[in-house]
């Protein structure tokens, strides 16, 4: 190869040396071992061709191993000459140089292998004739040219995908390409040429590095799964590690508490144990105290008998001795009292006798008769000087004394049919009782000057519809005399002047539970089912809400101060002042559903009934309200806001007189008197003066003639009348003049005479005692 190569270098003989020299070195490379790198090779062949020639590579490694890529042949040796052959594009600039390139190719190849001449000849021409159509022609070569090469090639000593390489090469028809083509073919010759056994070694090699290099791929594979393993086990080891030293913790942290629970449960084995003796000792100890109680109360009761032996022996002698002193007094005073304890004796058999009889005597007889008992029971009582000497009956008296005395009756009753009587009014102005009873009902009663000459024709008022009148409704008599009277939904306005009756409807649906007066003439304030105030005038028939009182259930007005009392169905209590927009309230009591006003110019009372029948009054004088509730009977201050808060209405008294609902409320004109009604079947009259200034001893009249609940009450103080009315429609007429009941005590007493402490006693303080009664 070395005689070669310089057989070559001689025949060069040109300017361009300097290559032809680096061609060499790098044919020389080619016998290198076959681990020099190629890239290595192609960078250093750049490296010095560009240091001599401007030009650059034309046709890249890529590009020639890509058409190479067709063949896929995979000689490393193969790979290196092409890469050491790069150099010819900068020679394909020099025509003759080729030529020469020829030649010495040809030389080289024959050189080298025993070939045909001929057809080394051929491919020698065939490259000098490309060369001369590519210069002067510019043509491509012909399909028979390129069969002209196919023989050549296939006598060559070129595997067989080298040598479709080269068909393919030529068949790319490009001209330039098929220059480069064949020089490296003829390089390729050369190369196979060089020796059978080294190409075969090569493939050998080639075999062996590809399946080492498989081997390695496979290996490194291997290695790397091995490692991905490898890594996921050691992440396994560190989970399983950090398991374990967490199961490590919690099992010491459960070795703790287990040891903590041992500790306890030994100490409370400890401390249960101790309990258990404790509990011992104090059952010793409580044998031995209850052993000492019994003991000691077994002495007790030996002391208490023994004590109770020697009271009871002076019990005897004391008792013995006031008998002896009773006797003595009774001896003595035997005559004395003879007569009046007959007469007493008389009058309580005759008072017994009376009240058990079907045809009895009137109240007021059964009222003279005890009177005279409990009068001669306290003559007896105090000429005797020993109350257990007087006769036990006497006492019994005592009773029925209290019973009747502070207790009026009716005088007279009349029935308007078996439905209840639900309101009643009276008129002073024209003496008149105006009366509403069941569905529809409708009666006016009218009175002299005389009780004895009322009338009761009960007359109807022909001018008012009587059909519109349900349950609900409620009578109001106006200072204007108008008559005022509600129906469900509907306000029945009468002019008692000329009896003309207009009608105004409030709302369907919402029906009207209470009417009072307003602060003007012709408008009141009205209650309507749905707990709400409107302002109604009667003049124009309308009908406007009041802004911001909700929930309520009863209502009543305060003309003079413009002071409006309300309470809600919570049970507060509201004040609101008109005149000085103030609203107040207060915690009230359940169960209201009466509330009543009366204005008497330098007083006002409020009145409050509740469904337990407990009455409740408040007081007041001019701006200022004071309250005081009793309790039991005894008054007491309760609370009042501090300044500048609004008069609060509070009780003066509370009375637990009635044990029914409170029904209805009246107050008299010109005297300060009220008549409560109740569903108890009794009525209440009530002196407002004795409990203004806090009389504890005070009792209120009770009417209690009745059958069945009290449903409606009036007052006329004119002719010092009560009227109620109850639930079976029976209308009674009570008296209230207290000279009635005076001369009437004093006309059952046969001309004797009570002293002022006697008449206090048995009559009362209610009817004012002079020295000329009874005389």
């Amino acid at each position: 190869m070395n005689n070669i190569n310089q057989h070559i270098i001689d025949q060069l003989n040109t300017p361009r040396s300097a290559i032809i020299n680096s061609i060499t070195a790098e044919l020389n490379e080619i016998q290198a071992p076959l681990d020099n790198s190629s890239k290595g090779l192609i960078h250093n062949i750049c490296r010095r061709l560009l240091k001599d020639s401007g030009d650059c590579i034309t046709m890249t490694r890529e590009e020639l191993l890509g058409g190479w890529g067709h063949t896929a042949v995979p000689h490393k040796d193969l790979e290196r000459a092409v890469d050491a052959l790069i150099a010819r594009n900068f020679l394909s600039s020099d025509h003759d140089f080729i030529r020469i390139k020829s030649n010495a190719l040809g030389k080289f190849i024959h050189a080298s292998i025993e070939a045909d001449v001929t057809a080394l000849s051929k491919v020698e021409s065939m490259i000098a004739r490309e060369f001369r159509s590519y210069q002067h022609n510019k043509r491509y070569l012909s399909q028979q040219e390129i069969n002209q090469v196919e023989p050549v090639l296939s006598r060559l000593i070129l595997p067989t995908d080298m040598h479709r390489f080269v068909l393919d090469s030529i068949a790319y028809r490009r001209r330039r390409r098929l220059i480069r083509v064949l020089f490296i073919t003829g390089v390729i010759v050369a190369l196979s040429g060089l020796s059978v056994v080294a190409l075969v070694q090569s493939a050998n090699a080639r075999d062996s590095a590809e399946v080492a290099r498989e081997n390695e791929l496979t290996a490194i594979k291997l290695a790397d799964e091995l490692t991905v393993k490898s890594d996921t086990i050691e992440k396994q080891n560190i989970e399983l590690a950090e398991a374990k030293d967490s199961v490590v913790i919690l099992y010491r942290i459960a070795q703790s508490r287990a040891d903590t629970a041992e500790s306890e449960r030994s100490d409370a084995i400890e401390a249960r144990g101790e309990a258990e003796h404790q509990l011992g000792l104090t059952i010793v100890a409580k044998k031995d105290a209850d052993a000492q109680k019994h003991a000691a109360e077994k002495a007790t009761a030996e002391a208490i008998r023994q004590t109770r032996t020697a009271d009871s022996a002076k019990f005897v002698a004391i008792k013995q001795s006031i008998a002896a002193d009773s006797a003595k007094l009774i001896a003595l005073d035997a005559q004395e009292n003879a007569e009046i304890l007959r007469s007493a004796l008389l009058s309580v058999v005759l008072a017994e006798k009376s009240l058990s009889t079907p045809a009895s005597p009137s109240s007021d007889t059964m009222r003279a008769m005890v009177s005279r008992v409990a009068f001669e029971l306290e003559t007896a009582s105090h000429t005797s000087h020993d109350h257990h000497a007087v006769h036990p009956k006497l006492y019994s008296s005592l009773y029925y004394a209290h019973k009747y005395l502070h207790r009026s009756s009716s005088h007279n009753a009349d029935r308007l049919g078996s439905e209840p009587i639900h309101a009643m009014s009276y008129s002073a102005l024209n003496n008149t009782l105006y009366l509403s009873y069941g569905v529809d009902g409708f009666k006016t009663m009218h009175f002299s000057k005389s009780l004895a000459d009322r009338n009761f024709d009960f007359p109807d008022v022909d001018s008012i519809n009587t059909n519109l009148l349900q349950p609900s409704h409620n009578l109001l008599l106006n200072e204007n005399k108008s008559l005022i009277m509600t129906s469900g939904e509907l306000i029945l306005h009468t002019n008692l002047n000329n009896n003309i009756t207009s009608e105004h409807r409030i709302a369907h649906g919402v029906k009207i539970l209470n009417v009072i007066p307003f602060n003007k003439e012709n408008e009141y304030i009205v209650l309507a089912s749905t707990n709400k105030l409107y302002n109604f005038n009667s003049v124009h028939g309308t009908f406007i809400e009041l802004p911001d009182i909700v929930d309520v259930t009863q209502v009543a007005y305060i003309k003079r101060l413009n002071i409006l009392i309300y309470g809600t169905d919570d049970s507060q209590l509201f004040l609101v002042n008109f005149n000085k927009d103030i609203t107040a309230h207060w915690n009230g009591r359940e169960g209201l559903i009466k509330l009543e006003v009366k204005d008497y110019g330098d007083v006002v009372f409020v009145v409050f009934g509740y469904l337990n029948g407990v009455v409740r009054v408040g007081i007041t004088s001019g701006d200022e309200l004071t309250a005081h509730e009793a309790t039991n009977d005894e008054p007491v201050s309760t609370r009042a806001l501090p300044p500048p808060q609004p008069p609060l209405i509070e009780t003066i008294l509370s009375s637990n007189i009635h044990t029914g609902f409170i029904t209805d409320i009246d107050f008299a004109n010109n005297a300060h008197q009220m008549v409560v009604a109740s569903g108890d079947g009794t009525a209440t009259i009530w002196n407002l003066d004795a409990w203004s200034q806090r009389r504890t001893d005070y009792r209120p009249i009770v009417l209690d003639d009745h059958r069945g609940w009290v449903t409606s009450c009036a007052i006329n103080s004119e002719e010092n009348l009560v009227f109620t009315g109850t639930k079976h429609g029976i209308i009674k007429f009570w008296s209230i003049d207290p000279a009635y009941y005076a001369n009437n005590i004093c006309k059952k007493l046969s001309g004797r005479s009570f002293n002022e402490r006697e008449w206090g006693i048995y009559i009362g303080n209610e009817v004012p005692y002079t020295d000329q009664i009874c005389k």
